[in-house]
């Protein structure tokens, strides 16, 4: 692993390098179960091509992966990469006509794609961002006018906010589509409304069926998600677009006393509060210290830096991060690398880069 007094440069550089050799790949490397015995996770791979389930492929762990890697590259005006990034998502771009879109996990996909149109002018970024705006008012449900994280389940899950909320922004912003600036505070509300504790924290999930908050409100992923919606709205919002920004705000202002306290030494476990050390999780740090910088909230990057190059391979692959969670109340102890944080990371630097 790297040491903590690494140069930053030298971090930067191989948090980057590995970041481009895991974009070569369309599904993630992420942990996906408990259990990653090889006769097991190659069961779990044939079973899922079997049944054509196709929702890792362009999920959300490369959606940030992308995003995160052009965020670094235009703010350290990296020609190069950026066009390689463009060359990287052309095959999603070609096939999103063609039912590329599944799943609201893709969605993130769209955040790198609204920025190389902002980059290019290339009009056929515009014209996926529309698709994938067009897929998600789509699957509004009629019954709670929210885009649910899957039709026909009785569950809401809080990931939901962090891979279409900013999307949703940013497509508004992009395209002065206010309309859309409204559905995603529709989907924040309802989430503020029926799914967090008297703290201001997420569940899990929300039940659909009576309204009931489901799982932990400690999970420190979960935490992430709303996260990454709430503070977009606060950047890329404001009170002459977006009515409700004051509401949000105050929201943040409510939560925000509550991460500091509970942050140990820059990070954030997989469970917010849980102080041993091997609760350490890459991603939820990530999340968070993205989130608040997002909003200068938080400005220590060389502290947190500090704390991630122990947890990051000499190759620049940032590791201990918690396995995808596989349902409510069903947490992932396994840990390992992940397109995700390697993503946020490049992200971060940005922020630091560009004030």
């Amino acid at each position: 692993m790297l040491n903590k007094e690494t140069k930053n440069a030298d971090f930067k550089n191989k948090v980057l390098k590995s970041a481009l050799s895991y974009s070569h790949h369309e599904t993630p490397k992420m942990s996906l179960a408990d259990n990653t015995f090889f006769p097991v996770v190659l069961i779990r791979e044939i079973s899922l091509r079997l049944r054509k389930n196709n929702r890792l492929k362009n999920s959300f762990p490369r959606g940030y992966l992308l995003n995160g890697i052009f965020d670094y590259a235009q703010a350290t005006n990296n020609k190069k990469t950026i066009v390689y990034i463009e060359k990287t998502v052309n095959r999603f771009v070609e096939n999103i006509d063609n039912g590329e879109l599944k799943y609201i996990d893709q969605a993130c996909m769209g955040m790198v794609l609204i920025k190389l149109y902002e980059y290019t002018k290339n009009e056929k970024y515009r014209s996926a961002c529309d698709n994938i705006a067009h897929w998600l008012l789509k699957n509004i449900d009629s019954k709670y006018n929210v885009i649910l994280y899957r039709p026909n389940v009785n569950y809401q899950y809080v990931d939901t906010l962090g891979m279409i909320c900013p999307f949703l922004l940013a497509y508004a912003t992009a395209f002065n589509k206010n309309e859309f600036i409204d559905l995603s505070n529709k989907q924040i509300i309802f989430y503020i409304n029926h799914g967090l504790n008297k703290n201001g924290m997420p569940y899990h999930a929300i039940d659909l069926n009576n309204f009931f908050p489901m799982g932990s409100s400690n999970w420190g992923r979960g935490l992430g998600w709303y996260m990454l919606a709430l503070t977009a709205t606060l950047k890329y919002t404001d009170t002459e677009n977006n009515s409700m920004y004051g509401y949000f705000k105050n929201e943040f202002d409510k939560i925000a006393p509550h991460l500091k306290n509970l942050k140990k030494d820059q990070f954030w476990g997989q469970f917010i509060g849980v102080s041993k050390n091997w609760h350490n999780d890459t991603s939820v740090s990530c999340m968070l210290f993205y989130s608040l910088s997002l909003l200068k909230e938080e400005n220590c990057f060389e502290e947190f830096y500090k704390f991630l190059k122990p947890l990051t391979t000499k190759k620049g692959q940032v590791d201990y991060t918690s396995g995808d969670t596989e349902d409510i109340n069903i947490y992932s102890r396994e840990y390992g690398k992940s397109e995700l944080t390697q993503g946020l990371i490049l992200s971060i630097f940005k922020n630091e880069i560009t004030p």
